[in-house]
């Protein structure tokens, strides 16, 4: 982790603060939670209650329960229930994942939001043609191999929800990327039966508050695998 932040911060000056202030401003009146953080890594971005990590890495699993609870899951099979977290929040995600799976993770995210409850992703794009150099050389420096141009992660997001849509630079390098926000409704996303959840046995017993599970529908999947 130490590693990744000297990394941020030789990369992308500025860019931790900058999107937790993009995220916190779209999160204003979210109470306790649960608020699920898909695609987690290995440490949160945001400072506020009920937060239960996502990741499909169980060493950035690990890590981010240092800090509050956290599973490992894939996200195009979340295993929570429908419309069962007070908000949603990806940061970074969606370009380290193909059309298909990217557009998967999406859909479960609608899904497991409640009636009104914001969605919020957070993702990288491609610079305009023509502009700065160093923002698209660092971007060929990313692990991620999915970057899209603005156009077409709103089309993907827009393929399954309504999307406020906007285009920011967030570091002193001119990275920009796209935060995204939709207020799920109902008929938004199509319900599926709850995926079991995906925790290796080492890991279980600290995987999340109980109650905050019990909150999500996950307590009879976990006790499913005791």
């Amino acid at each position: 982790m130490i590693a990744r932040r000297l990394v941020d911060a030789v990369l992308a000056p500025g860019a931790r603060r900058s999107i937790a202030r993009l995220l916190e401003d779209r999160l204003r009146g979210v109470a306790d939670g649960p608020v699920i953080d898909v695609g987690c890594g290995p440490a949160p971005r945001l400072l506020m209650p009920g937060l239960i990590g996502v990741d499909i890495d169980e060493a950035a699993a690990r890590s981010y329960r240092r800090q509050g609870g956290a599973i490992v899951a894939d996200a195009s099979a979340l295993p929570f229930a429908n419309r069962s977290a007070d908000a949603v929040v990806s940061i970074g995600l969606l370009h380290h994942l193909s059309d298909a799976a990217a557009a998967a993770a999406v859909a479960e995210m609608t899904r497991i939001a409640q009636p009104g409850a914001p969605v919020v992703i957070f993702d990288g794009v491609l610079p305009h043609a023509g502009c700065n150099p160093l923002p698209r050389i660092i971007r060929r420096l990313d692990r991620g191999r999915h970057h899209r141009a603005f156009e077409a992660l709103a089309a993907l997001l827009d393929a399954v929800a309504s999307w406020d849509k906007q285009r920011v630079i967030y570091a002193a390098t001119g990275l920009e990327a796209m935060i995204a926000t939709c207020r799920c409704h109902s008929h938004m996303a199509q319900d599926r039966a709850t995926a079991p959840a995906i925790i290796p046995s080492a890991a279980r017993d600290r995987a999340a508050d109980p109650g905050s599970l019990a909150a999500l529908g996950m307590t009879e999947s976990l006790r499913s695998r005791s």
